[in-house]
């Protein structure tokens, strides 16, 4: 379905109202998916797989019908919305999902960058902390939480990267030493994805607790 200017220039001020940028996208007329012999009018997201397409639907030539990715639940939705009015709503739909998707982190690709930076020691050790090393370990967890509290955090999540250590501390007492050794570094891994902590305070807090556990957790 080629679209007026008027609809075009409506998408326009839609597209500012969500606080996007209309240069940020781009107008392409492309084969229909549903109607054959009919052209599309795609809105395309720039440098992103993302799209809306207004199709021609089934019934007649001017009834309306969209494809669009990003979708609600799925990367593509299609919906028949066959008149302009209910075409805008679905579009308005559409910039949220669009929104949403773009400014998602990827915690996955976090986690695998977090994991190369920190280089884990895998050493195997089953054995469970003697009483001196539980105390040993002890001391280190406190001078962590000390020192933690000159990385310039939010007061919310220093209590959670300290309710952390404690329960941690309190693992130490049933744990082996190399299940507790893997989950000390996953623990921190998480609270530097779950707090969207920059990559420069997470570098702080991985030198910090190299600092108090060098050859004990890490290399």
């Amino acid at each position: 379905m080629k679209l007026l200017l008027s609809q075009k220039n409506e998408l326009y001020d839609l597209i500012e109202r969500s606080g996007l940028s209309p240069s940020m996208f781009e107008f392409m007329e492309k084969t229909s998916q549903v109607a054959a012999g009919q052209l599309a009018t795609f809105i395309v997201f720039k440098n992103s797989g993302f799209y809306y397409s207004f199709e021609t639907g089934f019934r007649t030539e001017t009834s309306h019908y969209a494809i669009f990715s990003p979708g609600r639940e799925s990367i593509k939705e299609t919906q028949n919305p066959g008149s302009w009015d209910l075409q805008i709503r679905y579009f308005i739909d559409w910039l949220t999902y669009l929104l949403r998707e773009i400014n998602a982190p990827n915690k996955w690709d976090r986690l695998k960058s977090e994991i190369a930076e920190i280089g884990i020691n895998t050493a195997g050790d089953e054995t469970k902390f003697t009483a001196f090393e539980y105390e040993n370990l002890k001391q280190r967890i406190l001078m962590l939480k000390n020192e933690v509290i000159n990385i310039h955090l939010d007061p919310e999540e220093l209590l959670i990267i300290h309710g952390k250590l404690d329960h941690l501390l309190e693992l130490a007492k049933e744990m082996n030493k190399f299940d507790w050794k893997a989950l000390f570094v996953g623990t921190f891994v998480s609270i530097i994805i779950q707090l969207s902590l920059s990559p420069e305070i997470g570098k702080l807090l991985w030198d910090i607790i190299r600092q108090f556990f060098n050859n004990f957790l890490l290399p």
